[in-house]
């Protein structure tokens, strides 16, 4: 067994229901696209069980879970479930949680649907703004130059102890040259948060893949969070090191994420175009601030941080080699992307000296 691995391909009972059954989900994200999403899951311990999420900005609303009742998968038990809250104040059916046919299933819908109708006027604001946002524009298919493959999209580790490893082995280099850094401003993160150091995560917002087969590893921020945009490149060159880290070890994942990408497709929620990831393996960070002006500040010391990790965090893996540097894209919630660049900021400090608009990649309107 590999070290990580990351497959949320969804079996044949549960894409069947996507066709039938649960279509009034995937029709209902492509009805608002700007602020629902749905994405398929896979229990990483459970072959057998798998799910669909219906998020409302950053907000869970609905879990579909489906359990292969027979080898071949063409069959299932489902049942759904939701965050507490929600079920307690939106009209959540206890029964519903509770193993049932997709014949059962369909005939309770009509309840479920006013059940979604309630609880996405439910959702606090604090989950459909600002960055909640920014994934369901960034994960909608309208975009042409990229497609979303999945959202907090985290490998599954082979245990605790060796997910404990890797993030310390992938991750000490990177804050050890943002500490070895001469700056001593109070705002530069070693000195900032001394008493309680950062700390890696494993899940990139959005994990997408644009026209030219690049993988996009993407952080996204509000555009007035400017301690998470400071801290955004050392966020990025990890979540890039450890998917090129996971890609070498384990091949296989490659034909997951274009399995995943082409029942997207499928079912309407991802546009046709480029599926599988390109020879040499190029991952491209990106950091995705979402609407209103971020500071100029905000930006310089992003840029700063990642000359920091350039000149300190030396990357041996060929594979996750063009992961230095990363971009800035300012999000357009019209669902617009500019075309992405050949190579990222060589220098970012520089270029930020030189030229503003070199480091950022501009809104455009909308077609």
């Amino acid at each position: 067994m590999p070290d990580m691995n990351y497959d949320r391909r969804i079996p044949r009972a549960l894409r069947t229901a996507l066709d039938g059954t649960l279509q009034p989900l995937v029709e209902r994200r492509n009805e608002n696209p700007a602020l629902i999403d749905l994405q398929h899951r896979r229990d990483t311990k459970d072959a057998a069980h798998s799910w669909v999420s219906l998020y409302v900005g950053l907000s869970t609303v609905l879990d579909v879970h489906a359990r292969d009742t027979d080898k071949s998968g063409e069959t299932a038990d489902f049942w759904l479930a939701t965050h507490a809250t929600y079920r307690a104040n939106s009209g959540f059916e206890a029964e519903w949680s509770q193993p049932m046919s997709s014949s059962r299933l369909s005939d309770q819908w009509k309840d479920v649907d006013r059940y979604l109708d309630r609880v996405t006027l439910a959702v606090k604001k604090q989950f459909t703004e600002q960055e909640g946002l920014v994934h369901a524009a960034m994960c909608s298919s309208k975009p042409e130059s990229y497609r979303a493959i999945d959202r907090e999209a985290a490998p599954a580790f082979r245990n605790d102890a060796t997910k404990s490893r890797l993030i310390e082995q992938i991750g000490k280099p990177i804050l050890e040259a943002v500490a070895a850094d001469d700056c001593k401003e109070d705002w530069w993160p070693s000195i900032r948060f001394a008493s309680s150091p950062k700390r890696f995560g494993t899940s990139p917002d959005i994990l997408a893949i644009d026209k030219a087969g690049r993988l996009l590893v993407i952080e996204a921020k509000p555009s007035r969070a400017t301690d998470g945009i400071t801290w955004g490149p050392a966020q990025l060159r990890f979540y890039a090191d450890l998917w090129a880290a996971l890609l070498a070890s384990n091949p296989s994942v490659k034909d997951n994420i274009a399995s995943m990408l082409e029942t997207r497709v499928s079912l309407g929620l991802a546009s046709p175009g480029q599926s599988t990831l390109a020879k040499p393996l190029r991952i491209v960070p990106i950091l995705a601030i979402g609407a209103g002006r971020a500071s100029r500040t905000a930006i310089k010391r992003a840029a700063m941080v990642q000359e920091a990790i350039d000149a300190g965090a030396k990357n041996a893996s060929p594979v996750a080699k063009p992961s230095s540097g990363f971009w800035i894209h300012r999000v357009n919630l019209r669902w617009c992307w500019p075309d992405a660049r050949t190579d990222p900021p060589r220098r970012a400090r520089d270029r930020w000296k030189l030229r503003r608009a070199r480091s950022i990649l501009r809104r455009t309107a909308a077609p």
